[in-house]
């Protein structure tokens, strides 16, 4: 399927060559929700809701920042479907990959999950001393059903109209697929080129000297998260830019062997890197003249 964008220029996903699938991930909470009736104010308590925190836990914790990391890495390494934040795009190519990495994602929340139950009978006695009077045993799970709480799926789907729907409603269903599948090659493309020359513009304003002439602070992660975004970008290309794909592998090809301590310490490394990066960015200035400045969800 292809769209013509803003400049004329054709853009398409082959569906043959990508990959989609959805991920949920499950959590219980930490908290209940109370009535507005123990507010102390002289406004109609309906307007109010409390909510009551049922236990203090590391371990709890730890499990939702797991599910954070693993929505950062969804984010890195995939693209979201237009409109269906649900629903993850990935090159064919990569499906071993990135199942072998949701596999591990799956494991390391489960050893998270036992931890946390290990200690959530101890953690419903410590809350009976915080909460006092406000303590109510009917909140609490068993840890057994608490267990049923956390879970981490995902699976793989067709990229189809049913086969099931009505002949008459054929016609407006494929029309909606394609319209939604159209503006997913568009942001994809358009996405993947000003994330990257966001990251290479950052980089190369960390490599100029400040007004008094002296270098910047420069992180380690000023180049990792540039070359993060150009080894996962095969995956994520989906459109085939090829303009795109050809100058982050000459933005590697400059920055690969770069290292903070000696960007850091050497003027003349600082200098070339400048050099270098102003080169390319020339391509980069035509790559996305085309692309209109709006908000797109990839690594925002």
């Amino acid at each position: 399927m292809t769209k013509t964008n803003e400049a004329g220029v054709e853009v398409q996903i082959p569906l043959e060559n990508t990959i989609a699938f959805a991920v949920t991930q499950r959590c219980a909470g930490d908290s209940v929700k109370e009535n507005g009736g123990k507010v102390q104010t002289d406004a109609d308590k309906n307007m109010f809701s409390v909510q009551k925190k049922l236990f203090e836990s590391k371990a709890y914790e730890a499990i939702k920042s797991h599910q954070g990391k693993v929505a950062t890495w969804l984010t890195k390494n995939t693209v979201q479907m237009f409109g269906r934040r649900a629903i993850y795009l990935i090159s064919k190519s990569a499906i071993a990959d990135v199942d072998k990495q949701l596999q591990t994602f799956k494991k390391e929340k489960q050893l998270l999950t036992d931890a946390f139950l290990a200690v959530y009978p101890t953690m419903i006695e410590e809350a009976k001393k915080l909460l006092n009077s406000e303590f109510n045993s009917t909140d609490y799970k068993t840890v057994n059903e608490m267990s049923r709480k956390f879970d981490m799926t995902w699976f793989y789907i067709s990229l189809a109209v049913s086969d099931n729907i009505p002949e008459e409603m054929q016609k407006q269903e494929v029309q909606k697929f394609q319209d939604i599948w159209q503006k997913t090659a568009i942001e994809c493309r358009e996405g993947l080129r000003l994330a990257f020359v966001k990251l290479l513009e950052h980089l190369n304003e960390r490599l100029q000297p400040t007004a008094e002439g002296k270098a910047q602070r420069f992180h380690e992660s000023n180049i990792e998260n540039l070359l993060e975004f150009i080894n996962t970008l095969e995956r994520r290309n989906l459109t085939n830019d090829v303009e795109l794909a050809k100058v982050a592998n000459q933005v590697k090809d400059i920055v690969k062997d770069a290292s903070a301590e000696d960007i850091r310490k050497s003027a003349n490394v600082r200098k070339t890197l400048i050099e270098k990066i102003a080169k390319v960015s020339e391509s980069c200035d035509t790559m996305i003249s085309t692309v209109k400045a709006r908000k797109f969800n990839l690594d925002e």
